[in-house]
């Protein structure tokens, strides 16, 4: 074996793991925006609501999202809401076992959630989150 090939084959692999990662994320940012754009073009006032809030990654762009379009107007995203378990999937019917599906996955301790959004300058107090599955 090659060393100098199996590195390069990690570094390629962590890249391309990073480059999906990354889409991911740009993907959701921009569902989110491209939803609220809409929301203000139409002068629609009302909250927004995540089911599977997981580690709060879509919660922090929706909050960011808002306050750029949203803080000095009387229209728009008024409120944020996130539900969310925070013990993973649950009630997986025996033909959904694998994949990222799986029963007990997207389990996210709630304090990890809630340093998630403060790390990232989303106050926890302007976010109504509520544990539970729905």
């Amino acid at each position: 074996m090659n060393l100098k090939r199996i590195i390069a084959a990690i570094y390629w692999w962590n890249f391309k793991k990073a480059q999906q990662e990354l889409s991911y994320a740009n993907h959701k940012l921009r569902m989110i925006s491209d939803s609220f754009k809409k929301i203000q073009s139409w002068g629609i006032t009302g909250s927004y609501l995540e089911f599977g809030t997981y580690r709060g990654q879509s919660i922090v762009y929706a909050y960011k999202e808002k306050e750029l379009m949203f803080k000095n107007y009387q229209i728009g995203i008024t409120k944020i809401y996130a539900f969310d378990s925070f013990k993973g999937i649950k009630g997986v019917v025996s033909e959904e076992l694998t994949g990222p599906f799986a029963e007990g996955s997207y389990a996210a301790d709630f304090s990890e959630y809630l340093n998630y959004l403060n790390e990232r300058g989303v106050p926890v107090d302007e976010i109504v989150t509520i544990p539970g599955y729905f």
